[in-house]
């Protein structure tokens, strides 16, 4: 972390723009209630361990036991802490993810500043901060951001050890990389293929079994948790295998086009990526006359990033599902492609810079506008369209100063080259556009009324039985969200209270309500990608009649419809 330091101290621009890039995971971090499924799954998990100790296996407290406790605890372990020190807040239950994600920006421009330049860096850290995935993750406290931030420690640390042939540097490689394994098993594993390929990016072919150590490491010291768990539950591998086999079902169910949806997402988290067009114009022959070792090098970066790209790609549709934290896994490899290739860009003739630099505009616009994308592709029409003046606004400045560098950035001062400045006006164009995500968004689309339900039952003193009615459909029996802001109730965490699920149909045939034992919650999730159809709206009309009759009160939230 020494240059990035560094550049705070030396460049003052350069430290705006970091800085910006690594405080976005913060921006509006506690909006909301805590989302339905993962987050509230390891929300659930971190309560599990403050209330009843659970420190090292959380599965008797899990929902769905086995179905939600099979990663790892260590990001459990953060939240937790992190509710034990800011409180149980939203908020509090986000920040080790944003931490995170934070510390992963700053590492990434170091990585890529020691493999290539200063502007390269500034391009990388910028592109993976303004990444739309990039922000959906560190603004939940799910997994993927430890995945990413120890990934990158693991890169880190063995690309010192490798510099400076340093064991100690080579042990806190394996560590970080045990790290990771402990936050989400076998999944931090991605970065491997840029690991094994490090010494030959630093032309130190001889150190080849620094990176086998590192994963040998990191497996040894992960091993002792899997190893109690198998104590604890020896059917523990047995539902890992499950769990593996449910990527083919479901809503893990394969599709045809995934190969496009993760092309797709690439492009559109990582618009600049574009640039890269620039190396394979620019390509010459290695060990040809007067190729520096930096040179050399660089070359084998680009390739050796390019190969990572195509390697998850292949895995990606072999799995055959379209995932958005899959997705997610891309974007490391994509922010540095990008950055690398922007020394390169700098290299090009006039009109190769303004045919690629017009598609990087194009890709930056596309990427910039969830809502242009859905206009585009039919699942929102032009009357739905809504661009707060905030986001107008924001986006003539980052226009008006993009403008303004690249007009007289080859007048402005750079370390190396005038490349630097024209690098300042891309990467504040792309920060302010994924700045204004977060500003932008309305508290309404992240409050579903868990929350609210949970202060009206309350007041319910006299209820002891929840009755969650739900759509048929995978693992909504489980209703997390109301499991967390209940306080467990459907989890049997709280005494003389029960629980029981129905599907519509069933509530409909064989439900007869208490009205002075139960409460009734009607789950249903509408958005702009789901509309309920007229059979189901038809049977919640059906529903809703009966469930009428036998409550005297009933209040209609966003998710759910509570009769009590």
């Amino acid at each position: 972390m020494r240059s990035v330091i560094a550049a705070m101290k030396q460049r003052p621009v350069d430290a705006g723009i970091l800085l910006l890039a690594s405080l976005l995971p913060f921006l509006r971090l506690g909006i909301g209630e805590i989302q339905p499924w993962d987050e509230s799954l390891y929300a659930i998990r971190a309560n599990a361990c403050l209330a009843f100790g659970a420190w090292l296996d959380q599965t008797h407290y899990a929902i769905g036991h086995f179905y939600s406790a099979t990663h790892p605890p260590l990001g459990v372990w953060l939240i937790a802490l992190s509710k034990l020190v800011l409180g149980d807040s939203t908020f509090a239950v986000r920040f080790p993810m944003a931490l995170a994600a934070s510390t992963s920006v700053l590492m990434l421009y170091a990585v890529v500043n020691r493999l290539a330049s200063r502007a390269a860096a500034l391009v990388s850290a910028a592109s993976l901060a303004a990444s739309s995935l990039f922000v959906l993750y560190s603004h939940r406290a799910q997994l993927e951001s430890l995945v990413l931030c120890f990934g990158l420690a693991t890169i880190v640390f063995l690309l010192f050890a490798l510099d400076k042939r340093s064991l100690p540097m080579l042990g806190l490689s394996g560590v970080a990389l045990a790290l990771g394994l402990l936050s989400k098993f076998i999944v931090v594993l991605y970065v491997a293929p840029l690991l094994l390929l490090l010494p030959y990016v630093r032309c130190k072919n001889a150190l080849w079994w620094y990176p086998l150590i590192t994963l040998l490491a990191g497996c040894a010291l992960s091993l002792p948790w899997l190893l109690y768990m198998l104590s604890q539950h020896p059917d523990f591998l047995q539902h890992i295998q499950e769990s593996l086999g449910g990527l083919q079902s479901g809503t893990y169910a394969r599709s045809s086009a995934a190969w496009w949806y993760y092309v797709n997402q690439l492009v559109v988290s990582i618009p600049l990526l574009i640039l890269a067009l620039g190396y394979f114009l620019t390509n010459t022959r290695e060990g040809s006359a007067g190729s520096s070792e930096a040179e050399i090098s660089s070359r084998r970066l680009t390739r050796s990033l390019v190969l990572w790209l195509i390697l998850l790609l292949g895995v990606l549709q072999l799995v055959g599902t379209r995932m958005p934290h899959f997705a997610f896994l891309l974007i490391l490899p994509g922010a540095m492609l990008a950055g690398v290739s922007w020394d390169k860009y700098t290299l090009l003739s006039r009109s190769q810079r303004v045919i690629i630099g017009s598609l990087a505009l194009v890709l930056i616009g596309w990427s910039s506008s969830e809502q242009l994308r859905l206009v585009v592709t039919a699942r929102m029409h032009w009357d739905e369209v809504v661009l707060p003046s905030a986001y107008i606004m924001m986006l003539i400045f980052a226009g008006a100063i993009t403008s303004i560098y690249l007009t007289f950035g080859g007048r402005i001062k750079a370390t190396n080259s005038n490349s630097g400045s024209w690098a300042h006006g891309v990467v504040v164009l792309i920060l302010t556009g994924a700045a204004l995500h977060p500003l932008t968004q309305q508290e309404a689309v992240f409050t579903n009324g868990a929350r609210p339900i949970s202060q009206i039952l309350q007041m319910q003193t006299g209820k002891v039985r929840a009755v969650i009615i739900h759509p048929d459909f995978p693992h909504e029996q489980f209703a997390p969200q109301f499991a967390y802001y209940t306080a467990g109730w459907t989890l049997g965490w709280l005494p003389n209270k029960s629980s029981d699920t129905l599907t519509y149909e069933r509530a409909i045939a064989s439900y007869v309500p208490d009205s002075s034992q139960d409460v009734a919650v009607v789950t249903h999730f509408t958005d702009r990608f789901h509309h309920p159809d007229r059979q189901e709206v038809g049977t919640l009309a059906v529903l809703d009649e009966r469930l009428r009759r036998a409550f005297l009160r009933r209040t209609i939230l966003r998710s759910y419809t509570i009769y009590y």
